[in-house]
C-alpha cells in the first residue's frame, strides 16, 4: 500500500514540514480521517472509514458522498504526503509513517483552539 510519490514530511525543513501539515489539516474531513486512522492498530476497509466518518453533524453527508470525497480527494492527498497508506484496489487504508505526526499536530491545534480567546471579528 506504499505511494510511489510519498513525500516524507520529516526529512523536511521545519516551516515547509508544518506549511503542508497544516494544508492537508484545512479540511475538517481530512482531520477526522487522520485521528482515526493513526488510531487504528490494523488496516481499515473503505467501507468502515466511511460509515465511522458518517456519524458528523453535516447533514449533508451521505455514504456515497462521503466515499467519492475519500477515493477521488482526501485519500489520495494523504497517500501522496505518507499520512496513510492507501489501495484503492483492495479498498483498505492504514496509517502512514507520517500519520503520527499530523495526528499530533492536529491534535495539538485543537486543544489550542479550545483554549483561545474567542476572535474580536467572527470567523466565517
Amino acid at each position: 500500500m506504499d505511494s510511489p510519490h510519498a513525500q516524507t514530511l520529516t526529512d523536511a525543513p521545519s516551516d515547509d514540514r508544518l506549511t503542508t501539515t497544516l494544508d492537508l489539516l484545512g479540511s475538517r474531513r481530512r482531520r477526522r480521517l487522520v485521528a482515526l486512522v493513526a488510531t487504528s492498530d490494523d488496516p481499515l476497509p473503505i467501507e468502515t472509514v466511511v460509515d465511522r466518518l458518517l456519524d458528523s453533524p453535516d447533514p449533508a453527508d451521505d455514504r456515497h458522498s462521503v466515499a467519492l470525497s475519500l477515493h477521488h480527494a482526501h485519500l489520495p492527498r494523504l497517500d501522496d504526503a505518507a499520512v496513510v497508506d492507501y489501495d484503492p484496489m483492495d479498498g483498505m487504508v492504514a496509517a502512514g509513517p507520517n500519520a503520527a505526526y499530523v495526528a499530533f499536530v492536529a491534535s495539538a491545534l485543537t486543544r489550542a483552539d479550545a483554549n483561545a480567546p474567542d476572535p474580536a471579528i467572527p470567523l466565517s
